[in-house]
């Protein structure tokens, strides 16, 4: 953060702000966010601004505009923000039946979440390397693959839960229409499920309430992120709204350097695999 602020933080008379007004803005910043109450990307930005202008300095809204997208591509906010506690998963419930990546296969394949866990982030992680632990962790689950009988652990982004399967495509991965990846497509209503019964007494129909595109759980965790619901279904209710949304834009261009490392998801995997 300190990096990409540094080079455009200047008061109203042109002089650079010292490294204490800084260092304020830095700290501030990541205490903030640790809190894990400023979560929408239109917040994170409000609160950068506000915070130069109380150091003094005198924000310019592109660049802070271009800083919250970098840090939100880079996974540097996810790192930040505090995330909930192992012992109480409401988006994960333990007993959850789901279909998770399995690591000596890198396929899909059924299973059942045991428990969320908790292990320190990469971040976190080469801090502690170097002495300073930085106190966060990030949410994985731990779950058991029917066929192998085996336990892993994996991210939110290798498991899909029975109860999304309905807006899921599991039976082949296909291309995102965001970011054109190959991966496991959920349905992203284009006016959120949240909004509908005020948007039914608008005189919106039903088919048109539930136009959506099928997008990759990244890219739609991101979605969510950029804006509210009620935003959301506002401003930013077609394809094309989403992919020119200043920092979904950010983000898809990153999203398509990705790697991705499987294809296919099995519905009923009878492939012998050695578990791990």
């Amino acid at each position: 953060l300190r990096s990409l602020l540094e080079p455009h933080l200047y008061s109203p008379d042109g002089r650079p702000l010292g490294t204490e007004l800084l260092d304020y803005i830095c700290e501030a910043f990541v205490e903030e966010l640790a809190e894990g109450k400023t979560t929408l990307l239109s917040d994170i930005r409000r609160l950068l601004e506000t915070l130069i202008t109380d150091a003094g300095g005198s924000p310019d809204g592109e660049v802070i505009e271009s800083i919250v997208c970098d840090l939100a591509c880079k996974g540097v906010l996810a790192d930040i923000t505090k995330q909930p506690e192992a012992s109480g998963s409401a988006d994960v419930p333990a007993g959850s039946r789901c279909q998770a990546v399995l690591t000596a296969d890198g396929e899909w394949h059924d299973a059942v979440v045991v428990s969320a866990v908790e292990r320190p982030s990469k971040a976190q992680t080469e801090k502690e390397g170097e002495g300073a632990s930085s106190g966060r962790s990030v949410p994985l689950y731990l779950v058991r693959f029917d066929r192998f009988g085996v336990e892993q652990e994996v991210s939110r982004d290798q498991l899909v839960l029975e109860a999304e399967r309905a807006d899921t495509d599991l039976s082949l991965a296909a291309s995102c229409e965001m970011c054109e990846r190959v991966l496991p497509l959920t349905k992203h209503h284009l006016i959120p499920r949240t909004t509908h019964p005020r948007m039914r007494k608008e005189g919106w129909t039903t088919d048109q309430l539930s136009e959506g595109v099928m997008i990759c759980r990244p890219c739609h965790d991101m979605v969510h992120r950029a804006e509210d619901e009620a935003t959301l279904a506002k401003e930013w209710r077609t394809l094309d709204a989403l992919k020119a949304h200043p920092f979904l834009k950010g983000y898809i261009e990153y999203a398509r350097k990705q790697k991705v490392k499987s294809k296919r998801i099995p519905q009923h995997s009878t492939a012998a695999v050695t578990a791990p």
